[in-house]
């Protein structure tokens, strides 16, 4: 998906650059079949999990590519803590879809983004879900500012892996949760650009008066 200009200067942080993320040609992308399978294992030892990132992201209305073609296609699965996603990943916290796999509820997920500043992706689930600045003062806690502890731990993490400061694109610096909000809502017009007639779209991804696209039934979602 090419990035919008109002979006295109920011960070993003996902596991899809970790080093062990690299495919070989010829893998295969797991069928629903699997996900469901390898999901209910992890059922059974008891243990709480969700898809987040662009699985995350793609299941609220974005449209991200989780595979590239150049490269492979993946036929693994990067399992990682909620501390790193920042995700309290209780059963609670978790919405199954159609296809029967877990994400992250709707107010958790954006919290998780707003506080760990992950703009590029919080605009994206804004735009998929075409969230409203009401939305937000209802469902969120928008007191205060970003995590600015969680994003040093971060930071020193990815140092003791041997990250040089040159390659981490992560500000910790706090920014008020309200003012972000704020912004990224109401430049959904914006990030539509040239490209998207307001008289037909809402956002990127949603027309006007589209239905939720968690309501229908996509294989692999």
């Amino acid at each position: 998906m090419e990035a919008s200009s109002a979006v295109s200067n920011l960070p993003e942080l996902s596991p899809a650059f970790h080093p062990l993320c690299i495919a070989d040609p010829g893998d295969v992308p797991p069928s629903p079949e699997q996900l469901v399978s390898i999901i209910t294992l992890l059922q059974q030892a008891d243990i709480c999990c969700c898809f987040v990132q662009e699985y995350g992201l793609n299941y609220y209305g974005a449209r991200r590519v989780t595979n590239a073609m150049p490269i492979g296609r993946t036929d693994f699965w990067l399992l990682l803590p909620a501390s790193y996603c920042y995700i309290i990943c209780e059963p609670d916290n978790i919405e199954w879809s159609q296809g029967n796999l877990p994400y992250p509820k709707l107010p958790g997920f954006v919290q998780s983004l707003l506080d760990t500043k992950q703009y590029v992706d919080l605009c994206d689930l804004i735009d998929g879900q075409d969230l409203s600045e009401e939305w937000g003062i209802e469902h969120l806690d928008l007191s205060g500012n970003s995590d600015t502890k969680w994003l040093e731990w971060l930071i020193q993490g990815m140092r003791d892996d041997g990250i040089e400061d040159i390659h981490i694109f992560i500000d910790a610096k706090p920014v008020s949760r309200l003012d972000s909000w704020k912004k990224y809502i109401t430049t959904k017009q914006t990030r539509m650009g040239w490209k998207y007639s307001p008289e037909i779209y809402a956002t990127r991804f949603r027309k006007v008066g589209s239905k939720d696209p968690r309501t229908r039934n996509k294989p692999g979602l």
